[in-house]
């Protein structure tokens, strides 16, 4: 069933956003950049830069997408998407 907040209550299963307000866009936009712009995580990314010499690499590409995760694994979530990487 869905509520009025566009998100999809599914009986004991997780919640579901299937549509956004502009306001809860961007809200959930706001809390990403917060997330991104920390200086432990811009830290950790540019220590991914300087540990790898090819942007291009599959290794590259996919230790930075688990540390974009570190971030919107705890965000989205909390704007009813799901947080992993499927």
């Amino acid at each position: 069933s869905m509520d009025n907040d566009g998100v999809d209550r599914q009986k004991g299963g997780p919640r579901i956003a299937t549509s956004l307000s502009v306001e809860q866009a961007t809200k959930l936009q706001q809390d990403l950049l917060q997330g991104f712009s920390d200086e432990g995580f811009k830290q950790k990314l540019v220590d991914l830069h300087k540990e790898h010499g090819n942007k291009d690499s599959n290794k590259f590409k996919a230790d930075r997408q688990r540390l974009f995760l570190t971030v919107q694994s705890q965000v989205l979530p909390k704007h009813g998407f799901e947080g992993s990487p499927a």
